[in-house]
């Protein structure tokens, strides 16, 4: 028995000799019983504590060389799926799918599947985090939940391959750890010849075009927290494509950037409709783009819409998927009229190709007109039908 428990019964002794002093007798009981359970308890959350630290041992915010293992033996040549690992992890067990590579270019997506109820995970890549949850975009039900996001693989991605990281809301702690695998493709020239305005600007335009530059990059960077969009996208015209995703582009014979989009023809007033459920963000001239539309489609997802010759919404509308944006137009730097249509995923700006089902639709032959008769010939008799009925009588 410790000390302060012994020196309360010797209190309790000497003051309960005095009949007369109930007071102090109450005060001594109570002080007994307060500090027997503050000395049981003290042992119980010893306990507790060491337990704890047992628990948690082992499961830090950085994958172990296991874990590692375990999300590259994952790897398939077409997908990646893999269990989270269990042990020392404070979360059910989930399902992570994603192609096993990538070309440089290109989205990918990014499937969580938990037979139970994920509260959210943050997704690391490209050195950004990206955080998931039912709050906002995941599908819950009596089977579990899901959570998916869209990743991109830069255009000029050096890298033979780049890591992905999951780690749960929660505690913190890594659930998955693996990598993708980037390709490369190697891009054909295009040259084209426009207005010399749009190759060699004078100075006061080239701070303009600088100017919305930096302006649609501020845009694009940010990552608002409710995902909006569906797969799969839709189609925003339905003309042929004209001019491809990363081409090397060459102006008036002078080399430019690569093509960051993908061109579609469309005649003048062609409508152009919205590929996914979003916020326009902005709607303006500029020089490049000329009329020009983007709109958010959350977690990162962006559309943009170029060259347009009359707008249909403005900055604030929210719109649904298929919903009207604007008209095609020769607006900005352009041979034509046509849409310039551009995909940007955390900053970088992509191929639409993987999740528009229909990306590629063959140009419909023109309808034949009928033929004409050839000339110089007289038109053929008609026939003459016998006459029904009786025959007519002979004449006399």
């Amino acid at each position: 028995m410790n000390a302060p428990i012994l020196e309360s019964i010797s209190l309790f002794r000497s003051k309960s000799r005095s009949a007369n002093n109930k007071t102090a007798l109450t005060a001594c009981l109570l002080a007994l019983f307060v500090l027997t359970g503050l000395s049981f308890g003290n042992q119980v959350f010893a306990a507790e504590d060491a337990a704890g630290t047992v628990a948690s041992q082992g499961s830090g915010d950085i994958a172990t060389p296991a874990q590692d293992a375990a999300g590259q033996d994952a790897l398939s040549p077409d997908s990646q799926t893999t269990d989270a690992p269990a042990q020392n992890t404070p979360v059910a067990p989930a399902r992570f799918s994603h192609p096993a590579s990538v070309a440089a270019g290109e989205p990918f997506l990014l499937s969580i599947e938990s037979d139970t109820t994920l509260e959210g995970v943050t997704v690391e890549w490209l050195g950004k985090s990206l955080v998931l949850g039912l709050e906002n975009n995941g599908q819950p039900d009596n089977a579990g939940t899901s959570l998916r996001c869209i990743l991109p693989v830069p255009l000029n991605s050096k890298e033979k391959s780049l890591p992905l990281r999951v780690t749960e809301n929660l505690f913190g702690k890594t659930v998955y750890s693996g990598t993708v695998a980037v390709t490369q493709r190697d891009y054909p020239v295009q040259e084209l010849t426009v207005a010399p305005k749009y190759v060699n600007p004078d100075p006061e335009t080239v701070k303009r075009a600088q100017a919305e530059s930096k302006k649609n990059r501020s845009i694009l960077t940010q990552v608002s927290p409710v995902q909006y969009w569906e797969l799969p996208l839709r189609r925003p015209v339905k003309g042929i494509i004209t001019s491809e995703y990363g081409f090397k582009r060459v102006f008036n014979g002078e080399p430019r950037s690569q093509h960051r989009a993908v061109d579609f023809r469309g005649a003048e007033g062609t409508p152009i409709l919205a590929s996914a459920d979003g916020k326009v963000m902005l709607a303006e001239e500029q020089h490049y783009s000329g009329n020009f539309v983007i709109i958010d489609h959350g977690l990162g997802v962006f559309s943009m819409y170029a060259h347009l010759s009359k707008f249909e919404v403005k900055e604030g509308d929210f719109v649904k998927k298929g919903q009207l944006v604007g008209l095609v137009g020769k607006t900005g730097r352009v041979t034509g009229p046509h849409l310039h249509f551009g995909f940007s995923v955390l900053g970088e700006s992509v191929t639409p190709e993987p999740f528009i089902t229909n990306f590629r639709v063959k140009e419909s032959a023109p309808a034949q007109k009928p033929a004409k008769p050839a000339q110089g010939k007289a038109p053929a008799a008609k026939a003459v039908k016998p006459a029904q009925g009786k025959a007519p009588a002979a004449k006399k």
